[in-house]
């Protein structure tokens, strides 16, 4: 049984611990998967600036282009030595550009930067759009490489259009993703890539399809490389019919940033120390016996239970003696010297009294039916003694419980000198309220004591009865205790009778009134009231009968 309340008592201050550790677990957990997510945007966010920069770097380089081929598209086509001047000079304005070349209305490319064909080549006839297009994939003559052609339609129906080598442009993308993922520039109607750097992949089963693409679109997604990959597509704004793709997988993309960084770790464990310092302030404070106690008052887990006081000549019910319980929650029946002592050091016993003597009328209505002169007793403090209105409100009993009386325990004897307390007691004295010495002999109650307060009632203390019979001094003191009442006219109540001799005995001895678990236990009221109406008092009465004339 002691290992088993040991470890309940350290269960019980395991407790505030593990809830601290859970609580700051749970809250780190929060935090750490919002910063994770915060992190993996961040990643991704990396990822489209690059796009978007290197889309706004080909439209800038588009747009320079078009410049350029709008300055020479009024150049005559007789690729004369000022022509050629014009398109070398033209040439040598942008880096990008390798080659520049006049195409006539019927699709002859007539001359380049580089010199007059003769005969003219056969290319593509000019379409009628006006604006800047572009063709690919061509491979440039002079240098024997795939390039891009912008071009553009000049107003006699022939064309003025610029080369520009896919390794330049391949070179610029500088892409910023692992061997696992790609930066390319595609046809944004078919997902053909132009240019690109890594290994190319797209999406599977994506839903709406991909391309043609008319707007900036990302996504996370299974690729057909068998990978998970995030995605982000930025059309031109120059050439809608292109966009950057730029695209890495995501195993790559989000490495390390699941391992927590040492100012996480720091900030984790003060949030996780705090929690469990805050746990256990809060069960200190939650399981403080005052505050404890002040609760169950207020929500009313005291309750009563009476025991029998018999009348000693012929054993009858004469009255009961009120004994408080406490149903606490978790610990269940909680007995008065466990709870007792503390409400009387925080000052609640007075409030508890009162509230005793609510449900005291209450549950022996009932019985006081059948026994209306039935004396209640009813333990009461110095403390209580000491507020007039707890005693302006005890004396209002009087006429709810006729027999209502009041029992001071002899150990607070000392404090009845106090004037207040003696007027107090005067007052209820006078209400017709008897007044007992409750647990007489055991402290220090001199004859004076007796003399100067309205005492009615002497309640011999348990261990008198107990050294009946025995050689113990105590033995001695009931008598002295008897002799003291018949000599003041005060009525004797002898508690602890356990056993049909020591009733016997004590009745031979003068004792009025009995009190113990041989003449009954304490119970609810609902219970002494079935015990009256049992008859259980009146074979009490016959026991001490029979045993007198046996």
């Amino acid at each position: 049984m002691a290992s088993v309340k040991h470890g309940q008592g350290l269960g019980r201050r395991l407790l505030p611990v593990i809830l601290g550790v859970l609580f700051s677990s749970i809250v780190i957990t929060v935090f750490y998967l919002q910063d994770l997510q915060s992190r993996k945007a961040l990643r991704k966010a990396e990822l489209k600036v690059h796009a978007q920069s290197v889309a706004q770097w080909l439209d800038q380089s588009f747009s320079d282009v078009n410049k350029v081929l709008r300055g020479l598209q009024h150049e005559p086509m007789d690729c004369s030595a000022e022509t050629l001047y014009q398109l070398r000079s033209g040439l040598f304005l942008l880096p990008q550009i390798v080659e520049l070349g006049l195409v006539d209305q019927f699709g002859q490319l007539h001359c380049t930067s580089w010199q007059m064909l003769i005969p003219p080549r056969k290319v593509n006839v000019p379409p009628a759009h006006r604006g800047l297009r572009v063709y690919w994939p061509l491979t440039s003559e002079y240098l024997g490489k795939p390039a891009l052609v912008l071009a553009r339609t000049r107003s006699d129906g022939g064309e003025i259009n610029a080369l520009m080598l896919q390794a330049w442009l391949k070179n610029q993308l500088r892409r910023q993703v692992s061997p696992l993922g790609f930066i390319a520039l595609v046809d944004a109607d078919t997902g053909t890539p132009v240019v690109k750097d890594g290994v190319y992949s797209l999406p599977i089963g994506l839903q709406p399809p991909l391309f043609p693409l008319y707007e900036p679109r990302e996504s996370t997604e299974p690729f057909d490389d068998r990978r998970e990959h995030y995605f982000y597509i930025q059309p031109l704004l120059t050439q809608p019919n292109l966009a950057v793709v730029i695209s890495e997988e995501t195993q790559w993309l989000y490495r390390d940033i699941y391992r927590p960084s040492y100012q996480q770790v720091v900030v984790a464990l003060f949030l996780m120390g705090i929690s469990v310092f805050l746990a256990c302030r809060f069960r200190r404070w939650a399981t403080d016996p005052v505050r404890e106690l002040r609760a169950a008052v207020d929500r009313n887990q005291f309750y009563n239970l009476y025991q029998p006081l018999v009348d000693a000549s012929d054993g009858h019910l004469c009255g009961v003696e009120v004994l408080m319980r406490w149903l606490h929650p978790e610990e269940g029946v909680v007995m008065p010297g466990n709870f007792i002592p503390l409400a009387e050091r925080s000052g609640l016993l007075p409030r508890m009294t009162l509230k005793q003597l609510e449900q005291v009328q209450t549950d022996l209505t009932p019985v006081l039916e059948i026994y209306p002169d039935l004396k209640v007793s009813v333990n009461i403090n110095a403390d209580f003694l000491m507020n007039q209105a707890c005693v302006t409100e005890l004396i209002s009993y009087r006429y709810a419980l006729p027999g209502l009386a009041i029992e001071i325990t002899e150990g607070q004897m000392l404090r009845l000198e106090e004037a207040q307390i003696q007027q107090s007691l005067n007052l209820i004295s006078g209400a017709g309220i008897q007044i007992a010495i409750d647990d007489f002999g055991t402290g220090y109650c001199g004859l004076a004591y007796l003399q100067s307060i309205p005492v009615d009632i002497l309640k011999a203390d348990r261990c008198f009865v107990t050294a009946l019979g025995t050689d113990s001094v105590n033995a001695q003191v009931l008598e002295t205790i008897l002799e003291l009442a018949a000599r003041l006219e005060l009525i004797v109540i002898a508690e602890g009778v356990e056993h049909l001799a020591q009733s016997i005995r004590l009745r031979e001895l003068g004792v009025d009134i009995l009190q113990g678990f041989y003449h009954g236990y304490p119970a609810s009221a609902d219970a002494l009231k079935r015990q009256i109406e049992a008859g259980q008092f009146l074979a009490v009465q016959q026991n001490l009968t029979s045993a007198v004339y046996i």
